[in-house]
C-alpha cells in the first residue's frame, strides 16, 4: 500500500501507479485543471508518465487565467 494525500485527503493505493491513475480513484479530471506533486507543478502531458511515491502530496486545482 502506498499512502498520499490528494488536497490535503488521505488517500490509500493498492500500488505505484501515475499520477493521472491516482486522481482517477478520487475525481474526475477537467479541462483547465492543474496539478502540483510536492509543490512543483507537473504539467498535464506529463501526468501519465510521473509516478507517485509513499508520501507524496497532490495538489489539484483549477487554473485561472485573468487580467
Amino acid at each position: 500500500m502506498i499512502s498520499i494525500q490528494i488536497n490535503q485527503t488521505p488517500v490509500e493505493l493498492v500500488a505505484a501507479c501515475s499520477v493521472e491513475e491516482a486522481l482517477r480513484t478520487v475525481i474526475e479530471t477537467q479541462d483547465g485543471m492543474a496539478l502540483a506533486v510536492n509543490g512543483v507543478v507537473v504539467p498535464k502531458s506529463q501526468w501519465h508518465q510521473t509516478l507517485v511515491a509513499q508520501g507524496d502530496e497532490l495538489h489539484l486545482f483549477r487554473a485561472v487565467a485573468g487580467g
